[in-house]
């Protein structure tokens, strides 16, 4: 797995596909791959479907929908409205920042369901009430673009696949695992669920 400063200890420039980078084989065979979603399955978004590292997959997932309050992961067992999510004192307990659907949390731990601010996807409508949330591994088999890009320049091309369908991106994310090697693909013929 590629973070920049691995690249930056390389010589290699974090923003420059040079030969080093292009020798390297695209499938990626040491990186797992992950996909997470509220709904414990895969959805294209408006941006297409983003897998990466399990922890930029878990932190994207949980600034959308919350961390759980007994620390254990989302596994697509439990039903999220009867699951309890951290509150403010658990999560400054565990050291984690509030972001996202975590940003102004009551003090205490409390239910989804009992919170005034509901969850949401990035569409805006609500995570439902039989929501799964789950995150699993994937393995990428569509046809990848053959350089590594900004995570701003694949969230802006990946636009134009959602029609033609021809590639995916592999990126370096700068939100969720910062530095960490990313991709978006435009729709699940591009994917295995492993």
């Amino acid at each position: 797995m590629y973070r920049v400063y691995e690249r930056i200890s390389k010589g290699i420039d974090p923003y420059y596909i040079d030969k080093y980078e292009k020798e390297q084989r695209y499938s990626r065979p040491g990186q797992d791959w992950y996909h997470g979603n509220p709904l414990g399955k895969i959805i294209i978004g408006k941006n297409g479907i983003h897998i990466g590292t399990y922890l930029a997959c878990e932190q994207a997932m949980c600034a959308r929908i919350g961390y759980r309050a007994d620390g254990k992961k989302w596994d697509g067992k439990d039903l999220y409205w009867n699951t309890l999510i951290a509150g403010k004192n658990t999560l400054k307990k565990i050291g984690l920042d509030e972001t996202g659907y975590n940003f102004n949390l009551p003090i205490e731990d409390f239910y989804a369901k009992d919170r005034e601010e509901k969850a949401r996807f990035s569409d805006g409508s609500p995570i439902p009430k039989d929501a799964k949330p789950d995150i699993f591994r994937v393995q990428i088999i569509g046809k990848m673009y053959n350089s590594i890009i900004s995570d701003e320049s694949a969230n802006r091309l990946i636009k134009k696949q959602l029609i033609d369908n021809k590639y995916g991106y592999y990126y370096i994310n700068e939100g969720e695992d910062p530095g960490s090697l990313s991709a978006v693909v435009p729709n699940i013929s591009f994917l295995k669920i492993l």
